[in-house]
């Protein structure tokens, strides 16, 4: 007796029997199902004999050969002839160029390996193209093609171009020749420069870098805050290497708040600060500190919470003064619920260079007030111009207990000799 599903079995069977008999009609390397299976054969590292017969039946897929190139590398054998093979299938793949190129190069072949370095850099124009023919000039000596590349590809290049500049450096680039030659005049290029020499501390260069960034950036089109951060990290680090005058000139092509002689402390309404810095406000964040800039308007606010440590800098900023005169900051302050014995807040003006606190003329009064009253301090420079660096201090007095109130600033003003900013 026949079973009650043999009817439905036997169809199915009928109807695979047709599907196979149709697909065997159409040529193997174009069906569906000859992909399907060379796919399947080249799945989780195959060994060469089922690469082998995925390109047998899918000849037109250069993926497969590119498969078994790699697959050779693994293996330790020559992949030359696999990746020119995938190159004959695909002439216009980048990778397989790339490769290939590397391939010839291994063997000894340079001619061959740099013909294919630069089609693969001509069928594909991006980064890696381009970063690879700039690696096969430098380690084949040859500078100024490594330069000619270096700057192709830095048109291209991805956030990070410090490896490629490092390269160029290694083979002999100067800072003309990197600006002359290697640089494509575009903010991003400029700023990995910028970073190098920092990186290098080689700061001849550095001045007119930045400013053909911040040139760059204008032409670009950029906001200004987009390339502030590039300016301010420039400016550090000549102030660092005690160049203050490239410091300025630099900041004041790039900042509204500018220094002069007779104003050389920046923005002292207190807005927004340069981050980082450089001659603009440091507002650091302190543990046990909530700080608030602009309450009050055109001032800060500082809430101690009792927890904070026994000393700590609240406010301060890097400031160039022209020296043989006296210096005077003035300010308007308001306190809540800190006493005079507990206050401990004191500015200092320090030589950045390194040394003592410069001694204040005469010593300021006790920030303690419940209403806003004024106050001031004055110092007398040396007569060289010097880098200071101008700090708002507070430190726990011995024996008390550490302050839990606000303190407020506002009105800030820096006079020398009695003429005002």
């Amino acid at each position: 007796m026949q079973r009650p599903d043999r009817p439905i079995a036997d169809a199915a069977r009928a109807f695979a029997a047709a599907l196979l008999a149709t697909m065997a009609a159409v040529p193997v390397s174009l069906t569906i199902w000859s992909r399907l299976r060379a796919s399947m054969l080249a799945e989780d590292s195959p060994s060469l004999e089922r690469i082998d017969r995925a390109i047998q039946m899918d000849p037109a897929n250069d993926l497969y050969l590119i498969l078994r190139a790699q697959r050779k590398e693994e293996l330790g054998g020559n992949s030359l002839a696999d990746w020119q093979r995938a190159i004959e299938v695909n002439p216009r793949r980048g990778f397989s160029l790339t490769q290939a190129a590397i391939a010839a190069e291994i063997s000894g072949d340079l001619a061959t390996a740099e013909r294919l370095f630069l089609q693969a850099e001509h069928y594909n124009q991006l980064w890696l193209p381009r970063w690879s023919l700039a690696n096969y000039y430098a380690r084949n000596g040859r500078s100024q093609d490594l330069f000619r590349a270096a700057r192709l590809a830095l048109e291209r290049a991805w956030p990070d171009q410090l490896p490629l500049l490092r390269l160029c450096r290694e083979n002999g680039a100067s800072d003309s020749i990197f600006l002359s030659e290697i640089i494509p005049p575009r903010p991003r290029n400029l700023a990995a420069f910028i970073s190098l020499l920092i990186e290098e501390q080689s700061f001849d260069h550095l001045p007119d870098a930045t400013l053909r960034f911040l040139q760059s950036s204008r032409t670009a089109g950029e906001p200004g805050a987009a390339a502030a951060p590039v300016v301010a990290t420039a400016v550090t680090a000549l102030l660092d290497a005690n160049r203050p005058t490239d410091a300025i000139n630099i900041w004041n092509a790039a900042f509204t708040s500018r220094w002069s002689k007779d104003a050389p402390l920046i923005n002292l309404g207190l807005d927004a600060p340069a981050e980082p810095p450089g001659l603009d406000w440091s507002i650091p964040m302190i543990a046990g500190i909530d700080t608030n800039r602009g309450l009050p308007p055109g001032g800060i606010k500082f809430t101690f919470s009792g927890s904070q440590p026994e000393s700590a800098e609240l406010l301060s900023q890097t400031v160039y003064l022209p020296g043989g005169r006296t210096w005077t900051l003035g300010f308007e302050f308001q306190t809540r619920n800190i006493t005079a014995s507990q206050e401990g807040i004191t500015w200092v003006l320090t030589p950045r260079g390194g040394g003592s606190h410069l001694s204040p003329l005469p010593p300021p009064s006790t920030l303690v007030s419940e209403d806003w009253a004024p106050a001031s301090v004055s110092w007398a420079l040396p007569a060289e111009d010097q880098i200071y660096r101008l700090a708002l201090t507070l430190r726990r007095p011995a024996g008390q207990v550490r302050p839990e109130g606000e303190l407020f600033l506002r009105s800030f003003s820096f006079r020398s000799n009695g003429q005002a900013r």
